[in-house]
């Protein structure tokens, strides 16, 4: 496998613990639980784009539609596991397990070749 995709996974598991610190942390100040998940989701995608940006792609683009193309992965990778929960005939809560392992790999992929892509 890519060191990138290391990189990637890194990266994702830092997100990761942001978004929920935020979370936690907001929480403490008695903010519902919808506004603090929506919160810390931000921060932690936000997280995202710069360390994956610099880090994981090293990419030198000064494009405004860079992020565009970040969100949009996301937004395709959002889509991608609904519809796998929806069409796979098990329970939402064991079909929403077995994407986890593909989700990095889609948003990889993305990441890679479209978000991020080398000119």
């Amino acid at each position: 496998m890519e060191r990138s995709f290391f990189k990637f996974l890194f990266v994702g598991i830092l997100n990761t613990i942001i978004a929920y610190v935020v979370y936690f942390i907001l929480l403490q100040f008695g903010i519902s639980f919808v506004i603090a998940q929506a919160i810390g989701q931000i921060a932690g995608v936000i997280n995202s784009y710069f360390w994956n940006k610099h880090f994981t792609f090293k990419s030198k683009s000064k494009s405004k539609w860079e992020m565009v193309r970040f969100l949009m992965v996301y937004t395709f990778q959002y889509i991608f596991a609904i519809t796998f929960i929806y069409l796979i005939p098990l329970s939402y809560e064991l079909a929403g397990f077995l994407i986890l392992p593909i989700n990095p790999v889609v948003s990889f992929l993305g990441h890679k070749y479209f978000t991020f892509k080398k000119k």
